[in-house]
């Protein structure tokens, strides 16, 4: 609940909002501590999977509730964004890792 709410006043640029609007960096300037950004940086990241997770989720709800196959939820949206992120981030960062 905290997350959505702090994702609601980034949106508004409302207080602490209007700080973290302007991203990671500008952010641990405006506060001083250069540290900030290290944890701000992971933000982003764990409220975009939080989104597609609830959005995954109702998906499965729907699923069951209409008697649909067991599969269908992975062929929505979110199923296939995570079914995609589940493939390309291990990819990606072995690319990284070996370049």
């Amino acid at each position: 609940d905290a997350v959505i709410e702090l994702v609601k006043k980034i949106g508004a640029r409302d207080g602490f909002g209007d700080i973290l609007a302007e991203g990671s960096r500008a952010a641990a300037q405006k506060i001083s501590v250069p540290e900030i950004a290290k944890i701000l940086r992971f933000i982003a990241p764990l409220v975009a999977a939080m989104l597609v997770g609830n959005w995954f989720l109702s998906e499965i709800k729907k699923a069951r509730a209409t008697n649909q196959p067991w599969y269908r939820p992975y062929m929505s949206p979110p199923g296939l964004l995570i079914i995609l992120a589940a493939i390309l981030i291990p990819i990606i960062l072995w690319i990284i890792k070996k370049g």
